[in-house]
């Protein structure tokens, strides 16, 4: 008897398990190492990223804001106030330390009233 198949039959087991085991072992790893050099790549982007657009960078106009609030807290002034019925109303502002001030003394005058 020969192994010979006749020509109709084809082969349908396995291929070698050398070389499949290879391929797959091969492809994981090859894959497991692409997977954490995009990981690695990327957060280190995201951390110079974050870096210079958050951390670094100084707003011009954060500054601007920050001084003119601080410049109309420390001063006395007028404001119109628009309420829900379209009635407006004159605001007056005084500085935010005398403000503290006449808050404490309005509670100490109320605490010794009673």
């Amino acid at each position: 008897m020969t192994n010979e198949l006749p020509p109709h039959v084809t082969r349908t087991d396995d291929p070698e398990p050398g070389i499949t085991w290879f391929v797959s072992l091969a492809g994981t790893i090859g894959f497991a190492a692409t997977v954490i050099a995009v990981c690695v790549v990327f957060f280190a982007m995201q951390d110079s990223f974050t870096q210079t657009r958050v951390i670094d960078e100084l707003p011009l106009e954060s500054f601007e804001l920050k001084n003119a609030q601080l410049a109309q807290i420390a001063q006395y002034g007028r404001f119109m106030e628009v309420g829900t019925d379209d009635k407006a109303t004159e605001r007056i502002h005084i500085p935010i330390d005398q403000a503290m001030e006449l808050i404490v003394a309005g509670a100490a005058a109320k605490s010794t009233v009673k």
